[in-house]
């Protein structure tokens, strides 16, 4: 959303904040992987890219991922020493195990097709989208995945399969899916958990953020659930939630929206508490305080700020929000007048 230049700041966090690359990925599983392979990517504190590949190659060969390992190993190039260099012994004994596995499983799916149980088919179909998921086979994961929801007999099982095609289809990118498959779980059941909806909107949120809907994103944003919290770190944080959120609503809802769907609301302001500087913004757009220092800290917040804020605020400040700080009628000489007096 950012432009190349835009996408790296001298530091990932501003001057004045120390930086912690493990205390900033705060995700589970291959979420704070790619997290930490898009902080060395984009950040040029050489420090901190050292960091961020450190963590990622030790996590990386927790899970069975040969391609990622591969991949950051690229990326260190040498500079981390010979201790995190190419494993092949240990790519060697992944691919051997994914081999009997992936035999093992076609064996079970064949089993149960045979006979014509569809429960068992639903669990082996599932159990081959894990396992590819696990070593990083997406788009064989989610086929697996989407395979097992005509075979699900319950709407529990029918909700969670739809949550594994959701993850798998965020990381691929595929965000019609997305959209697709939320809207189908949430019409699936009439007694969803609030964990469940609280995931739901949130992978809708995305969906609607990926196509720039802002204001879609926003009210799917809002509508978060307490019961969320840090349960679907696997997709996002409760940072996220707030960041995301707070500005796709400051750069589409109007004041009385604001009010009504951001300011007065006490579940969405628990997110906001994560980041200080989107409530900020939020509430001196609502009180009208004058446009020259709020877009003073969306740019400062974009040329300093972390990776979210450089690239939403980067889009934002370009095509929604600071056109819409030219207040509603308000005069050039009063907010000149404004600015004085401040």
């Amino acid at each position: 959303m950012a432009s190349e230049d835009d996408s790296v700041a001298p530091s990932p966090s501003g001057d004045s904040e120390p930086f912690n690359v493990e205390g900033y990925a705060r995700y589970r599983g291959r979420t704070m992987i790619s997290r930490l392979l898009f902080i060395a990517e984009r950040c040029s504190d050489p420090e901190s890219q050292m960091d961020a590949l450190r963590l990622a190659y030790m996590k990386i060969k927790r899970t069975e991922d040969t391609q990622l390992h591969r991949r950051v190993v690229k990326m260190t190039n040498g500079r981390l020493g010979p201790e995190y260099g190419l494993d092949q012994a240990w790519i060697d004994d992944v691919d051997r195990r994914m081999a009997h596995g992936k035999d093992e499983l076609q064996k079970d799916v064949s089993d149960a097709q045979y006979r014509l149980y569809e429960e068992g088919i639903r669990r082996a179909l599932a159990d081959f989208g894990d396992f590819y998921y696990s070593h990083g086979h997406l788009a064989d994961a989610f086929e697996k995945y989407v395979q097992s929801c005509d075979y699900c007999t319950t709407e529990d099982n029918t909700i969670q399969m739809y949550l594994r095609v959701i993850l798998v289809s965020i990381e691929l990118g595929q965000f019609s899916y997305v959209s697709h498959y939320a809207d189908k779980a949430m019409k699936a059941s009439c007694s969803l958990s609030p964990l469940t909806v609280g995931k739901l909107l949130c992978a809708s949120a995305l969906a609607y953020l990926h196509g720039k809907e802002y204001k879609l994103a926003a009210c799917k944003f809002v509508e978060m659930r307490r019961a969320l919290g840090i349960r679907y770190t696997e997709v996002v944080t409760p940072l996220d939630i707030g960041t995301y959120g707070g500005l796709c609503a400051l750069a589409s809802f109007d004041r009385t929206e604001l009010v009504k769907k951001v300011i007065d609301n006490g579940v969405f302001q628990n997110y906001l508490e994560f980041v200080p500087q989107v409530r900020e913004l939020i509430i001196d757009f609502h009180e009208r305080r004058n446009s020259y220092s709020i877009k003073s800290t969306l740019e400062k917040r974009r040329k300093r700020g972390r990776s979210e804020w450089r690239t939403l605020v980067g889009d934002f400040s370009s095509a929604n929000v600071l056109p819409r700080l030219d207040f509603h009628g308000e005069k050039e000489e009063d907010r000149r007048q404004e600015c004085s007096e401040q």
